[in-house]
């Protein structure tokens, strides 16, 4: 990955990017750290996409009607804390303290 793309990765995320983490239904005491990104603009979930190396999904629609479709791409487990670290130096406070948690969270499960 580029500095560019670093730059441009962190930017998304920070606008609209979503950093949380969720618990698989058959490990009771574990979480997976996630990063998400979902919006209607395909080429820009595309490229998040391409960047953190999984696939994208949609269009899917929203329960509004005047809501354009959404697609979104989601990368977890230890290649989330990747992206994560990578764009953390970026972020604003608030998703810093978030990947703080989050990774916080990880290593201690």
């Amino acid at each position: 990955m580029t500095a560019l793309d670093i730059g441009w990765l962190s930017g998304v995320l920070e606008g609209d990017g979503w950093f949380g983490s969720y618990q698989p239904d058959r490990v009771r005491h574990s979480t997976r750290p996630v990063v998400r990104l979902t919006m209607a603009d395909r080429d820009v979930v595309e490229r998040f996409a391409r960047l953190v190396g999984v696939s994208c999904s949609g269009p899917f629609s929203v329960r509004k009607d005047n809501h354009r479709p959404m697609h979104s791409a989601a990368v977890s487990g230890s290649r989330a804390v990747g992206v994560m670290m990578t764009v953390y130096s970026l972020m604003g406070e608030r998703r810093k303290a978030r990947i703080k948690e989050l990774i916080t969270q990880w290593r201690n499960k």
